[in-house]
Formats: structure tokens, sequence, C-alpha cells
């Protein structure tokens, strides 16, 4: 008599917070994510469709501004405690989709050249690991998707660059968060934490090597001069269609 086949697990349910909690002080106040870029969309619309690329579908934003960003037609989520930093945003957003979602793909809201490509690399990762928390680092010559502690603590706070450990390499805002860390997190902020490495490190994430370009980000004029110049050198990035 022909066995049954056994039910193949189904993939986690990942969705997407976009953190947009920053005061862009040294821009002037600027909304960061609201800068336009070289094909016309401005970098958060850029950012929305390059995850509904990777095939995220659940977007949400996280800003206690949020007037700002009513007409992207998405969810905005308010931080759960004021002036706790990107932690504060990723909680609230773990705790609104504890009971939709397995994990959260989060990304800061001014990463102006992270890729579909990219995204897709941290999440086949979490599909194979689930449960465990995701991180990129800045790609070297030897790495590979693999746990921070695989390469030994490192307890330099000046170890930067290519001799840097894997854990100082991880680039905190493009990370997938899995939703039963929630708990987890308030415990670390209730206890006065509040820097994103240390509680990423805490939890011996795995982490994925992403290209320097991914981590583009805009935090002062010089950033956006240097962006639009490359632009203008290069073409506009890549990316699907306006969303």
């Amino acid at each position: 008599m022909p066995t049954e086949p056994r039910p193949q697990p189904s993939s986690p349910h990942i969705a997407a917070a976009i953190l947009a909690g920053g005061k862009a002080s040294r821009l002037g106040g600027r909304v960061k994510g609201f800068i336009q870029l070289g094909d016309g969309r401005t970098i958060i619309e850029r950012l929305i469709g390059e995850v509904r690329g990777a095939g995220v579908s659940d977007v949400i934003i996280c800003a206690n501004e949020q007037e700002s960003y009513r007409n992207l037609g998405l969810p905005i989520i308010a931080d759960r405690r004021p002036d706790a930093g990107p932690l504060a945003g990723i909680e609230a957003v773990l705790y609104q989709m504890a009971d939709s979602a397995d994990g959260l793909l989060v990304l800061a809201s001014d990463l102006a050249r992270v890729e579909a490509g990219h995204l897709a690399r941290l999440l086949s990762v979490a599909a194979d690991h689930p449960g465990r928390l995701v991180s990129a680092v800045r790609a070297g010559e030897d790495d590979g998707p693999a746990p921070a502690s695989s390469r030994g603590p490192c307890r330099s706070r000046t170890n930067r660059g290519r001799n840097a450990c894997r854990s100082c390499r991880i680039e905190p805002l493009i990370a997938v968060i899995p939703t039963a860390l929630r708990a987890v997190l308030t415990d670390f902020l209730d206890g006065g934490g509040r820097r994103v490495r240390t509680f990423y490190a805490d939890q011996d994430p795995l982490l994925v090597p992403l290209p320097a370009e991914a981590f583009t980000n805009i935090n002062t004029p010089e950033d956006l001069a240097a962006l639009l110049q490359k632009q203008e050198q290069s073409g506009p990035p890549n990316g699907p269609d306006r969303f």
C-alpha cells in the first residue's frame, strides 16, 4: 500500500518594516526617505519596490511623524516607547505583526541602492533557518552565510573594516527578525539596552554578506551629492517599476 507523502513545511511568512524614525538633523531636518533620486522616484518609493520585488507583499512604515507617509497608502506604526532608537520601532512592529507574520524584514528608510536580489539572499537564509535572526554584513573575501559565533567573539571596540570579526561588521538595518523574539527585545529595552548590534549579537545571528552598495544611505548633504553624481555616471539604480 503506497505511503502518503509527508506534507512539506510551509515557508515562513515575512513582512517588511521600513524604519523612518530618524530626525535627519545633519540634513537640516529633511525627510530622507523622500529625497528624489535620478530616476524620479523617492528613496522610499524605490525601496518599497525592491521589497516587493523580493517577494514581500506586506510592507509597514514605522514612523512617529506619520503625516508625511500617508500618501504611500501603507500601514504606519509609531514606536512603543519614546527616544529609544531603532529598536523601539522594531519592537512596535514585531508586536503588531506577531499574529500574522513569522518574521520581519527590517530596513532603514534611506537605503538608496539596496536591490531586490540583496534582500532575497536574506529571505532565503531566513526561510532555511526559521526562528533565527538573519542580518546583513559587509562582504569580505572569505564570507559566506554563517553564524556570527563561527568567527569567535571580538572584544575590540576599534576593530573595523576587513580585519573586523563578522559581528563587528553587522549592518543592523538590513535584517530579518523572528516575531518570536519580541519579548526578548522588550526585556533588552527594559534593561536599558539601545544598541541594535548588541541585541543582534546576543541572538547569535546568521550573517549574510552583501556588497557595499547595498548599504548606501543618506546622512549628510555630501552623501546625497555623491549618490547623485554616481547615478549621473552610471545611470539610475536598477529596480522594479514605480509601485
